[in-house]
């Protein structure tokens, strides 16, 4: 019987229509993240062929845990996985430098499996240090927005899931895991936002860590769906004569959430009059009734709903 984190994943994957796949591939660092993934794929996909992909960003300072993590990786992939490693030749001296070799190394791997995609372990914690530090180097809206949990390239099944919930994973399975020494080295931006600034904020006010990662999701979120809606509502959305009619099945495409924020958008575009947030509520609470078609009046509106269209009439356009 699966767990909540497999549960998330098995529905992750559904979600963006990568339920279907018969390889994947793992980015695994040897660390508590990386390695809970690997043991979530591989309790939830049993069937599917499971790539642990590791890279060792060869010798120098850290080469004990840069072996150890090597090591302790191709350990795990005696379990059923199929285990992919590289080693740089040269020294790495940068993040950027360590992310590129990466990055050129994953693409070999999948060029190999010839799929378009590959997994990481990035979770909530990674998502919210992230944002911040793009904000901190003076980024823009586009560049907080590159950060997502499935862009086509990258599947980042825990983006919505706290470092705490892995570690109960980890803890619960009886997992190893290899800790990054760096980690605890605060001269570092991420380390110390990670170490010492968000633990801070949390002590001076609890629950501000999680407010302002909320705050920053909601941001992105809502700047998404005007781009969608923009982009999309006039071919969904058509007036004539005093009449409005939506597409159903590109306003259902939109989740429960962007539905009531495209459908007042949508109003406010055609309509004049005062309607209140609970009246469009409550309309979207009827679209989940089985019937053919409705007809009722709400917010001075008529509306008549059927499978394929959202009609309202009656109102005085602007």
């Amino acid at each position: 019987m699966w767990n909540n984190l497999e549960h998330t994943l098995w529905n992750k994957l559904k979600h963006h229509g990568l339920d279907q796949q018969s390889v994947y591939l793992l980015a695994v660092s040897g660390g508590l993240d990386s390695m809970a993934l690997a043991e979530v794929f591989r309790k939830t996909k049993p069937q599917a062929k499971l790539v642990l992909m590791h890279y060792h960003h060869g010798d120098g300072d850290n080469k004990s845990y840069r072996d150890l993590c090597l090591h302790h990786v191709e350990k795990k992939a005696d379990q059923g996985f199929i285990f992919e490693s590289d080693k740089s030749v040269k020294e790495l001296r940068s993040e950027n430098e360590f992310r590129e070799a990466r990055r050129t190394f994953f693409d070999k791997i999948k060029f190999k499996y010839q799929t378009d995609f590959y997994v990481t372990a990035h979770h909530l914690d990674d998502v919210l240090e992230t944002r911040l530090l793009k904000l901190i180097r003076g980024t823009g809206i586009e560049g907080l927005k590159s950060f997502q949990e499935w862009n086509g390239v990258i599947f980042r099944p825990f983006f919505e899931t706290a470092k705490k919930t892995l570690y109960q994973y980890a803890e619960m399975h009886r997992l190893t895991w290899v800790d990054d020494p760096t980690n605890k080295d605060n001269q570092y931006l991420r380390n110390w936002l990670r170490n010492e600034w968000l633990p801070s904020l949390e002590d001076r006010s609890v629950g501000a860590v999680t407010n302002l990662a909320n705050s920053l999701e909601n941001i992105l979120q809502a700047r998404n769906e005007n781009d969608r809606y923009q982009s999309e509502s006039a071919r969904y959305v058509a007036y004539q004569d005093e009449q409005m009619t939506i597409d159903r099945t590109w306003l259902d495409s939109f989740n429960t959430k962007d539905q009531l924020s495209v459908l007042i958008r949508a109003l406010k575009s055609g309509f004049q009059g005062d309607f209140t947030t609970s009246q469009v509520k409550e309309v979207l609470r009827r679209l989940d009734k089985n019937q053919k078609e409705q007809k009722f009046a709400v917010a001075g509106i008529n509306w008549v709903i059927n499978a394929r269209n959202i009609v309202l009439s009656y109102s005085t356009k602007k």
